[in-house]
Parts: C-alpha cells; sequence; structure tokens
C-alpha cells in the first residue's frame, strides 16, 4: 500500500467537510441550518476532525439551535470518552445561553445544558445550572431530571435531598418515584421505602409502596412485604398492592394475603391473581353473581 495515500485521503475529508460547512452556512431557514451543520459536525466528529467539528456547530446562527449542537456534539464526546473536551462544549454552550436576552427562552436553554451535564457526568454543575432556573415549572422538572439522574448514579441520598427543594408537589412526587425505582434497580429497597413515605401525593406514594412491597416478596421477604402493602392507607390501593403481590409469596401466604386484599377491595381488583391462585373461584363467582342477578330480576 503507499504510505503516501493516506494524508491525501484526510486532505480530501477535510476539503469536503470544509465545503460542506459553507454550503450549510447559506441556508437560510434556522432549523434547516441548523440541522446542517449538525450533521457536518458529527461527520467530522467521526472522520477525527473535531476543530472542524466544533466550527461548524459554531457557525449556527440562531443561538437556542446553536446550544442545541453543542450539547449534541457534547453527548458524542462524552460517549467517546473525552470528558474534558464534553465539559468545554457544555462551557460554550452556556456562553450561548449568556448571550440571550428573554429570560423564558435563556432559561429554556439552560435547562437543557444542565440536563445534557447530567449525561454526560457533569452532576454538580448540572445541579448548580438547575438551581439557577427561576422560571416554573421548568425549574421543578429540571431538578427532578437531574435528581434521576444523580439517583440512577448510585447517590439515591443526594437526589433526595435535591428532590426535596422542588416547590411543584406533582413533580416532586414524580421524581420522588422515579427515584424509588432507581433504588429497587440498585437492590436498596429501604432506601426505597424510606423515599416511598416522603411521597405526599396519596396515589403516586401507594404506587411506589407497592412497588417496594412487590419487590420484597419477590426477594424472599414475605412478612416485610405484607407489612409495607398493608400500611398502604387507600383500601383500594393496599387490596391492588396485596394483590399483586400474592403470587410471588409462599402459597399459604399467598392465599391469605389473596383473601385479605377480597376483604377490603373490589373482586375485579383481584381477579388476575385469583384465576392464577385459585383457578375454580371463577366458578363461585360466577354463580354467586348470576343468584345476585336473578333476585334482582325474578322475572
Amino acid at each position: 500500500m503507499d504510505d503516501g495515500a493516506e494524508p491525501i485521503r484526510a486532505e480530501l475529508v477535510r476539503a469536503e467537510l470544509v465545503r460542506a460547512e459553507q454550503v450549510a452556512r447559506e441556508i437560510s431557514h434556522p432549523y434547516q441550518q441548523a440541522k446542517a451543520l449538525i450533521a457536518v459536525a458529527r461527520r467530522a466528529e467521526a472522520a477525527a476532525e473535531p476543530e472542524q467539528a466544533e466550527r461548524s456547530i459554531g457557525a449556527i446562527t440562531h443561538p437556542q439551535l446553536r446550544i442545541g449542537g453543542f450539547a449534541a456534539l457534547a453527548l458524542t464526546v462524552a460517549g467517546n470518552g473525552d470528558s474534558a473536551r464534553s465539559k468545554r462544549l457544555l462551557g460554550q454552550a452556556e456562553l450561548a445561553a449568556d448571550s440571550i436576552a428573554n429570560t423564558p427562552y435563556r432559561e429554556q436553554a439552560i435547562s437543557e445544558i444542565a440536563r445534557t451535564c447530567a449525561q454526560v457526568g457533569d452532576l454538580p454543575r448540572a445541579e448548580e445550572l438547575a438551581r439557577s432556573i427561576t422560571t416554573e415549572p421548568l425549574r421543578a422538572t429540571t431538578l427532578a431530571d437531574v435528581a434521576s439522574v444523580i439517583a440512577a448514579a448510585g447517590a439515591p441520598d443526594r437526589a433526595a435531598s435535591i428532590i426535596h427543594t422542588i416547590d411543584q408537589p406533582r413533580t416532586r412526587a414524580r421524581a420522588l418515584a422515579e427515584t424509588v425505582r432507581t433504588c429497587l434497580d440498585l437492590g436498596d429497597q429501604e432506601q426505597a421505602e424510606q423515599l416511598a413515605r416522603l411521597i405526599l401525593e396519596p396515589r403516586p406514594q401507594a404506587e411506589a409502596l407497592a412497588a417496594v412491597a412487590h419487590h420484597l416478596a419477590k426477594a424472599g421477604e414475605p412478612r416485610r412485604a405484607e407489612q409495607l402493602a398493608r400500611s398502604i392507607a387507600d383500601p383500594s390501593e393496599q387490596a391492588r398492592a396485596l394483590a399483586a403481590m400474592a403470587p410471588d409469596l409462599p402459597p399459604a401466604d399467598g392465599r391469605r394475603v389473596l383473601a385479605h386484599a377480597l376483604v377490603i377491595g373490589h373482586w375485579q381488583l383481584c381477579l388476575p391473581t385469583l384465576l392464577r391462585l385459585e383457578p375454580g373461584a371463577l366458578a363461585v363467582l360466577s354463580e354467586e353473581l348470576l343468584d345476585t342477578t336473578d333476585q334482582a330480576d325474578p322475572a
């Protein structure tokens, strides 16, 4: 193979990328221009031409779209293992955000940067940016998204402390519920239960406690699972939780728990589990339903 061919090919690639950038710059429609320049940047990055990639993103005329371009490139660079350059690209995105005079638009851009910082692993900066947002509910949703990434990174305590600063009740409940699921995925049932009990919205709290109880049942802790499920205040939600976990309990415990669920909740909530554990019960229920119908309609 001719050793001189590789430099020539590299030069041809660079020339092609420069020409592609020039063509993309001439596009008048902001979104189409941004799309084209981001495509050039990705191709340049794949061709190991980082300067060309960054120059193409910097050529995007619309500030918010340029921020999106830097964020997208930062994700690609972080995926390739270059965290320092990824952070530098996000720093350029922040500079672009600072140039936006309109507060809602600027904070929307900051929210995007904060989420990207979390995705690339710069969690302290992600949290700092999220806290700097003053517009609601944008601040709440950004904090919730950042907290979710922090929890998944193995720091549920830190995530919970962030969530507690969220002023929007529904967003706070959603964030806590997501963190509960993350804790369960990490095998930390105790932390999951503690976080579930911090949820103030009744329905989300019941669902979170039910998820923890079901996880405990599958993990071979039937007594603790039942105790947790029975702590759910709403009878219907408690019945739903007990019925869902019953198949994962030892047979005798499963039938007992299911019986309690039938007592406190509507039988339809328990029907799928009932058919799994006691298939013959369907015939009994059908007979009782027919008897009730006959009594209501003697004709």
